[in-house]
């Protein structure tokens, strides 16, 4: 309990310097809590279908296999 009733001290004290603050220099953006305007909802693109692979071929190979085949073997 004495932890929390630390913490309300602290913001108690920041509040009050805010204030003091905000007599002093007047009213700055800065001091104050803005509300964030609402984000556009995300806008849903539909892709087009991709086919089906057929069931001989063979599936695409990653980038890191295709670095892998590119590079020569070694040399003993």
């Amino acid at each position: 309990m004495r932890e929390e009733s630390q913490l309300d001290d602290m913001r108690a004290a920041i509040r009050g310097d805010f204030e003091r603050l905000e007599r002093r220099l007047g009213v700055q953006e800065l001091m104050h809590v803005r509300e964030r305007p609402p984000e556009p909802e995300a806008a849903i693109i539909e892709l087009p279908e991709t086919p089906a692979p057929e069931p001989g071929d063979a599936p695409p190979r990653s980038w890191l296999a295709r670095l892998v085949a590119a590079i020569p073997p070694r040399q003993v």
